[in-house]
């Protein structure tokens, strides 16, 4: 009788873990890997199982670059976007195609959007086929090779396609409107710029989160409000001591005044409208301009200016001691350490800078002054109250290690489309690396995820024209503002990726390409949450009835076969008796 139940126990192990594992199957549009040969659809599956959380990718044909990256990446976006922690799930995908084609992060939509449908158990109409990668903020950003790829889902049958907004036109021929030539074709084509977009059409489930206004944390505003208000009677400050100081005005200082003329009055707008972050960086500015004024007035030897540069170091040195002992609980911890830190490491290297005989040493001393006041200010939003995480040594450096891998992936794909791009952006990658080996895996974290932010900010304009910058750039920003809203409402506020927000605001209007560099900066670090799990929130997928029933088939199939292979007692005794007695 043991041997029965043990059997049927071991029976229902092996099959009723089946249960709880679902997949499903969508369609994708990539480049084949040869330049110039067009386009190709390929089938893309997905298992999800039981597991450590792990992210298993398989190419056929093997892909020239890997898409391992951005593959875990979709997976950790699509997670965040139903609100679950999927740690205890393995997520196989495979992709199938009948050529070779480029990896990379262009196949990032279509697997978020699966990864999605599976974990919600939504089917997917797999008429349908995406090309686009997954940004931070759930956006769709832009691929090349757009045109190739629809006149290939053509010829594979398909009748919808979707395409990432700002790709509407031909890479080469710019005249060429892809909408248009869709209809042509007999194949609609339909730009998305959101992840929950690209879901809406695949399945038909609304996801939409309804903008509104961001509700800016108490604590958050308080404290920047104080930060911004230190740093502009800093201005006031040593602007009265620029005008008390006598001396020769030459045409340099007098441009340099004019600079910090200007910088002080956008900080008065800006606090007027209580963006304190940006009143705070434009008096950051002008504070540098009056600090190199008033060392220029001066007009200091060589040893004087060395001693100051001194004086300057060996403060530095002492707050970073102190900073380097700050218990890190919260995000809002996490990115004041971040931001703190590397106003520090910018300090010591303009002090260097300005002690080998610089000719500017005035510029580069006042610039690392400023920088050390800067960094005590940002150093108030340390203990500020939100949830907490488990953010350790081990669990910051695999984030470090992730996104140093996120970003040179992103630099390889730009790569690809303007050779040689970015060389500013590979150097920054070179220097997370460097704070990976020294252990700063704080300073690398916050280094790798701009150098990512800068590359998608090429990505997205690549191939755009001026007319469409606006729309980008609006669409860029409303994606940031939906995630703040969404981190907000998880008690989680992202003192930074805020901060980069709303400086990107306020610089639309003057300069609208580092508007869209510091709206990449403020989506970035907005998302960084993805890496810093919470145990409570475990997910558990849909109950998937139909391999139940597999499993009460083979539970069943497992007890006839035990009683078959296992004969009652009373037939046990009746067949020895038959034998003892021949």
């Amino acid at each position: 009788m043991l041997k029965k139940f043990l059997f049927i126990i071991m029976l229902a192990i092996i099959l009723l873990p089946a249960s709880y594992a679902a997949s499903g199957s969508i369609k994708l549009l990539a480049a084949r890997e040869t330049p110039g040969t067009g386009g190709s659809v390929a089938d893309l599956t997905l298992e999800i199982q039981p597991g450590k959380g792990r992210v298993f990718i398989q190419t056929l044909p093997l892909t020239k670059l890997d898409t391992q990256i951005s593959t875990r990446f979709a997976k950790e976006i699509s997670c965040k976007l139903v609100g679950q922690d999927c740690s205890d799930y393995d997520f196989i995908y495979t992709i199938k195609s009948d050529s070779s084609i480029v990896g990379g992060p262009s196949a990032g939509g279509a697997i978020a959007v699966l990864t999605v449908a599976v974990l919600q158990g939504i089917r997917v109409n797999e008429n349908i086929a995406m090309t686009g990668t997954i940004n931070s903020g759930n956006l769709i950003g832009t691929v090349g090779a757009v045109r190739d790829k629809i006149e290939a889902a053509f010829n594979a049958g398909l009748r919808k396609v979707l395409i990432p907004k700002g790709d509407r036109f031909d890479d080469e021929n710019k005249t060429i409107d892809l909408v248009e030539y869709g209809k042509e074709l007999g194949i609609e084509v339909i730009e998305v710029s959101d992840l929950r977009d690209a879901i809406f059409e695949f399945t038909g489930k609304n996801f939409s989160v309804q903008l509104s206004d961001i509700g800016i944390n108490d604590d958050y505003k308080k404290i920047m409000s104080m930060l911004s208000e230190l740093l502009c009677n800093r201005t006031q400050y040593l602007q009265e001591k620029f005008l008390e100081s006598s001396g020769e005005i030459s045409k340099e200082i007098l441009g340099i005044e004019l600079d910090a003329v200007n910088l002080t009055g956008r900080s008065v707008e800006a606090r007027k409208n209580e963006s304190y972050y940006s009143a705070a960086s434009y008096c950051f500015g002008a504070n540098v301009k009056y600090r190199n004024l008033l060392l220029l007035m001066r007009n200091m030897t060589k040893t004087e200016l060395n001693a100051e540069i001194l004086r300057i170091s060996n403060l530095t040195s002492e707050f970073e001691s102190l900073i380097e002992k700050k218990e890190i609980k919260t995000l809002s911890d996490l990115q004041a350490f971040m931001i703190v830190s590397e106003r520090i490491l910018n300090t010591h290297e303009n002090l260097a800078t300005a002690a080998l005989n610089s000719s500017d040493k005035e510029g580069y001393l006042a610039l690392g002054t400023e920088r050390l006041f800067s960094a005590a200010s940002w150093s108030f939003f340390f203990n500020m109250p939100g949830r907490e995480f488990n953010i350790n040594k081990e669990v910051l450096r695999d984030s470090c290690i992730t996104k140093i891998s996120e970003a040179q992936e992103r630099v390889h794909y730009v790569n690809l489309f303007i050779p040689l791009a970015l060389e500013g952006t590979k150097e920054s990658i070179s220097q997370a690396r460097g704070y990976l080996e020294n252990q700063r895996y704080e300073l690398c974290l916050f280094k790798a995820s701009k150098a990512k932010a800068e590359a998608d900010s090429v990505l997205s304009v690549f191939g755009a024209d001026e007319d469409q910058l606006d729309n980008i750039l609006n669409d860029k920003l409303n994606a940031a503002q939906r995630n703040i809203i969404e981190q907000s409402s998880e008690g989680v506020f992202p003192i930074v990726g805020y901060s980069y927000y709303e400086y990107a605001n306020s610089l639309k209007e003057y300069d609208k390409f580092s508007s869209l560099l510091y709206v990449e900066y403020a989506l970035e670090l907005s998302n960084i949450d993805v890496y810093f799990k919470q145990k409570e929130k475990k997910f558990r997928l849909p109950f998937n009835r139909e391999k139940f029933s597999y499993f009460i088939v083979g539970t069943a199939f497992g007890i006839i076969a035990a009683l078959a292979l296992f004969p009652k007692p009373e037939a046990k005794k009746r067949k020895q008796k038959r034998r003892n007695s021949r």
